[in-house]
């Protein structure tokens, strides 16, 4: 092992090679576990976590050790097309038109290809030699994911139940699946929600589908430190803000009746005055004293004063 500090190999790679401290993190240390886990112990990974957290970044490093290791053969990292849906509207090819939704994978593959390899453009040489394949959800009816592969569905938050169920059903039983996201940044309002109260996105729907069966070895994995700081833990928690703003009066007691306050210069018959229920001892109350707050005319109607 290269450290004896570390238990196991991973741990070095992760804390000496990419700086990830997973072992300061018991979260982040049983989403690494998880997904190192062989496909028969745990085939797939849910993790419903905030900005910040790291889901994205361990599930590609963690992939990536994978091959490292000898332990699969390719990551296909999947997302869809938000925010312009369709990625028709772009110009270029394909991989042209793709290529800014895959900006996280670029990103933390590249920053490993700086760590481990000292190679500033790993990222262009795993996907010219087929070791990454960086896809959105376009384009994957009638695709085959099998052997070693490692599939990570990323932004999960934002596929619909039929776009998921297409990545997700492309799988093999060899296949390791990771599928992250953030239920709290939905950046597609055209998604459907699910449930009594129509609040539960397809990716929780598909969460609360797994994790309610025993025939395949699932884990959902939480995780709660926003290592960003505090100033972008605290604007992910807006939501908190639109149920208190969003919060309805309570209703006024039906058992107070508003008192009548007739206006200067009104006309009201007496049965008027009854119907609406002035009540003078409740005045009096208010005032301390007696205040005419009506009068009567020489035809015997009501005056305001």
């Amino acid at each position: 092992m290269a450290n004896s500090m570390y238990r196991n190999d991973y741990e070095h790679f992760f804390h000496e090679k990419m700086k990830y401290r997973i072992l300061a993190d018991p979260e982040q240390e049983a989403y690494v576990r998880a997904i190192l886990a062989p496909t028969n112990d745990v085939q797939a990974v849910f993790c419903n976590a905030a900005a910040g957290t790291g889901k994205t970044a361990i599930a590609l490093s963690a992939a990536y050790y994978q091959m490292y290791k000898g332990n699969a053969d390719r990551i296909i990292y999947v997302r869809n097309a938000m925010a312009v849906r369709t990625t028709g509207f772009l110009p270029g090819t394909l991989g042209e038109k793709e290529a800014p939704f895959m900006q996280p994978a670029i990103d933390v593959i590249n920053r490993i290809g700086y760590k481990v390899e000292k190679n500033m453009d790993l990222f262009a040489d795993m996907t010219e030699s087929g070791h990454l394949i960086c896809t959105t959800t376009s384009y994957l009816r009638g695709v085959d994911f099998d052997a070693k592969t490692i599939l990570i569905v990323d932004e999960a938050q934002n596929l619909d139940l039929t776009e998921l169920q297409t990545v997700l059903t492309r799988a093999h039983d060899t296949v390791k699946v990771i599928v992250v996201g953030s239920s709290l940044q939905n950046d597609n309002p055209r998604v459907e929600k699910y449930g009594a109260n129509k609040t539960m996105l397809p990716f929780e729907l598909y969460i609360d589908h797994f994790m309610n069966q025993s025939e395949i070895p699932v884990e959902n994995i939480s995780l709660s430190r926003n290592y960003r700081g505090k100033f972008a833990n605290f604007a992910d928690k807006i939501q908190e803000s639109v149920t208190r703003v969003n919060v309805k009066p309570e209703p006024a007691d039906p058992s107070f009746e508003k008192p009548f306050y007739p206006k200067k210069g009104c006309f009201k018959n007496p049965e008027q005055v009854k119907s609406e229920q002035l009540n003078e001892e409740f005045l009096k109350t208010i005032y301390g004293t007696e205040i005419p707050f009506y009068t009567t005319n020489d035809k015997g109607n009501y005056i305001g004063i």
